[in-house]
């Protein structure tokens, strides 16, 4: 977050309890606007996304997700046994 909005002091807040594991807040999205004043989801989901690290995300909801999608890739990628 602190990368897409050029907002240092993101970065320090992430080392307070409060926002160590993003998926206990009652509502990131809430929380993200006091942050960050401009932030609009539609549209900042985009600036925030090539910021995203697959393997350093603090959000277990988000580790499932991607490990989620890896699964699905892995079974499509799988030669079928049944075809000819």
């Amino acid at each position: 977050m602190a990368k897409a909005y050029n907002l240092n002091s993101l970065g320090q807040k992430q080392n307070k309890s409060k926002y160590r594991e993003p998926d206990l807040l009652n509502s990131a999205k809430q929380e993200l606007k006091k942050l960050v004043k401009e932030y609009y989801a539609g549209t900042h989901s985009k600036q925030i996304a090539p910021h995203l690290s697959l393997t350093e995300n603090k959000s277990r909801s988000f580790q499932t997700f991607i490990e989620g999608i890896k699964n699905v890739v892995e079974m499509i990628q799988r030669p079928n046994p049944n075809q000819n």
